[in-house]
């Protein structure tokens, strides 16, 4: 075992010490308060609406608030408040009900029947009244008002802030204050660990509503405001917000779990499943967003698409889980924009007019900043098979950012340890977002006769399966015999099987299998101008799949015309049928067991070599031939700080 350990981001701005700060949570009941009454009204002949007005109520100081109906809403209900500051009162506002949680998730289940609206933040708010009315011919609903007073931290005052350069990232963050410098109470958080989603697809644009009357030094209080409304007013595990930008451009973390990850939220429902939310500060119905707030949402959003290799100013298709304020039910696909506003997802006004109109301008922003700031991954993934310590297989990754001399991740997946012999594990994006998924191929003495298929999800730190010993239409074989398996194609996760023998045609055959039909459809049969007899050893040769054109390359590293290792490339353009590149390489002959081949991520991709064991220098040790030179130039010698395994006990790949 090498470490059992999940490293996590981390981000380290120069602020004054901040602290995790309670809020002050007051939740008083309406319906029984001294001043409060109930009426009917008729509108129009037949149509009656019931309306329960509260006093003129002085309250404690409050930064945030809302109200909330414990047991559900009857039909038709609208609620409005208005504010007093400072002993002067402001005008009434009408405040949407959220249904920001997915039926049946765990921000659903938490809640129960309890709904409520959405927070509304204050500078200094000493007094409120509030209004709401209802259909006729239903109870009047319980109604509690909910103020809260996120307190103060030492780290309100912000200085500065880092970018976070997490490493495997390919995506560069903005500027971001995480919850511990904002001064998250993370006792207030609810329903255990967070969920992850497979991918981002869609980043959807969001307005908290309330006061824009607010300082830079107030802003990390509001958001302590709106967390722990969202937790005990609406009842959700945690805040439903991934990212807040305030108007001063300061951008906020939100929902716990990552922000380089793919963390459910709870704020478009029916439509949280591959999707992000980060949400304006402010108003924007009428005020216009700050340029420094749609600077920060236009990085905010870039950065996060980017991470799983979205256009933003492309399409997406997702599919509703429906909910009492979807406008599609449960099962209808829809297109949206990669960044799309709240209201075309859900019956609302919500982000604004005025911020909803910049959406496109936001989109094609955000897309140069994706392209400015982007870096493919081409970290080293090193799998642990058996005698890991840990009982489990193990994922290991080296940091291409430090020249893989030291490790980003180490984690125990919830796999079982694996016999080697029968099992090879390749890196790609299952997903199809380009992230590093762990597949994993059980090739003999399977309960199903066929090669089974199993994928670990990077969203989940490899802690999730997405597939779990899917047979696949191939029956069980040995290792490298009669195929060899390789991932790639434009997705970077298709499947792509080589047959080196044994073929009718007497010549090599490559076939691939789809990741988007969980490995059951076949897209691609064809012989290649290669002989079978020239791979009478079936460990001669290594082959390896572009993760952008699909071309296929061949290393040849036993038994070559130029007595060492030789790469050659067949072209997908051509079907496979002509090559484009024939180049000898700069070292000699080398063994599948102590020395693995492994192709980079770029178009035009560098060739890696990982020596995993017999390295000079003691430890595993990567090298790198660089494209632009014809693959004739070392670009990299570098030792990691991984002990020498031999192979297939120890498996790399590139992501």
């Amino acid at each position: 075992m090498i470490m059992a350990l999940i490293v996590a981001p981390v981000l380290t701005p120069a602020w004054a010490a901040p602290r995790p700060v309670p809020p002050k949570l007051r939740e008083v009941p309406l319906n029984t308060l001294p001043g409060t009454s109930v009426k009917t009204t008729a509108i129009a002949p037949g149509n009656v609406k019931n309306t329960l007005l509260t006093a003129e109520l002085a309250q404690p100081r409050f930064r945030v608030a809302g109200v909330a109906l414990p047991d559900g809403s009857p039909p038709d209900t609208v609620v409005r408040l208005r504010i007093r500051e400072a002993g002067t009162w402001g005008p009434w506002q009408e405040l949407a009900l959220l249904f920001g949680a997915d039926p049946g998730s765990p921000d659903a289940v938490h809640s129960g029947p309890r709904v409520a609206t959405e927070p509304i933040t204050t500078q200094q708010g000493d007094g409120i009244q509030i209004r709401i009315d209802w259909a006729s011919g239903h109870p009047t609903p319980r109604a509690h008002a909910i103020f809260i007073d996120p307190g103060r931290s030492p780290g309100d005052r912000i200085e500065s802030t880092q970018q976070s350069n997490r490493a495997g990232t390919s995506t560069t963050a903005p500027p971001i204050i995480t919850r511990a410098r904002w001064g998250a109470d993370e006792s207030l958080r609810a329903c255990g660990n967070p969920s992850y989603l497979a991918t981002i697809k869609v980043g959807f644009v969001h307005h908290t509503v309330g006061s824009d009357n607010y300082r830079p030094q107030d802003s990390a209080a509001i958001v302590r405001g709106i967390y722990a409304y969202h937790v005990h007013g609406n009842g959700w595990c945690d805040i439903g917000y991934n990212f807040l930008v305030d108007k001063y451009g300061q951008i906020f973390e939100g929902r716990f779990g990552g922000m380089d990850r793919p963390v459910k939220g709870a704020h478009t429902g029916g439509f949280n499943n591959d999707s992000f939310a980060v949400s304006a500060m402010g108003n924007y119905e009428t005020h216009t967003p700050t340029s420094a707030l749609t600077t920060s949402l236009t990085q905010v959003l870039g950065w996060k698409l980017g991470l799983h290799q979205r256009t933003p100013t492309g399409m997406t298709t997702l599919v509703s889980t429906g909910g009492p304020n979807s406008r599609w039910p449960k099962g209808k696909r829809v297109s949206f924009k990669v960044i799309s506003g709240h209201r075309d997802a859900n019956y609302t006004a919500c982000p604004g007019a005025a911020l909803y109109s910049q959406l496109p301008r936001l989109r094609t922003r955000a897309a140069d900043y994706a392209r400015a700031n982007s870096r493919r991954g081409e970290d080293v993934y090193g799998v642990l098979l058996d005698d890991t310590g840990s009982g489990k297989l193990e994922v290991h990754a080296n940091d291409a950012a430090t020249d893989y001399r030291t490790r980003m991740l180490d984690v125990a997946t919830t796999w079982s340890e694996k016999a080697p012999q029968d099992w090879r594990f390749l890196i790609g994006s299952y997903s199809g977002d380009g992230r590093p998924d762990l597949i994993g191929l059980h090739l003999r003495n399977t309960d199903s006769g066929a090669v089974e298929i199993s994928v670990a999800t990077w969203a989940s730190w490899y802690q999730e399966s997405e597939l779990l010993n899917r047979p696949l239409p191939i029956p069980a074989q040995e290792p490298d015999n009669p195929f060899q398996f390789a991932i790639g194609g434009s997705a970077g996760g298709d499947l792509y099987l080589i047959k080196t023998h044994d073929t009718d045609t007497n010549r090599v055959e490559l076939h691939a299998l789809t990741a988007r039909s969980d490995y059951q459809d076949w897209i691609l049969h064809t012989a290649l101008p290669l002989a079978t007899n020239t791979f009478t050893r079936h460990d001669r040769a290594r082959f390896l799949v572009s993760r952008d054109s699909g071309d296929l390359y061949l290393v040849l590293h036993q038994q070559t015309g130029s007595r060492t290792s030789e790469l050659h490339r067949l072209s997908a353009d051509s079907s496979y049928q002509r090559f484009t590149v024939h180049a000898a390489l700069p070292v000699g002959y080398t063994s599948d067991t102590q020395v693995q081949w492994l192709l980079g991520t770029a178009p035009e991709p560098d060739l890696f070599l990982v020596v995993v064991s017999s390295g000079e220098s003691g430890r595993q040790e990567v090298h790198r031939l660089s494209a632009a030179s014809g693959w004739s130039q070392w670009t990299l010698h570098s030792a990691t700080d991984v002990p020498m395994i031999t192979f297939p006990r120890w498996q790399v790949g590139i992501g």
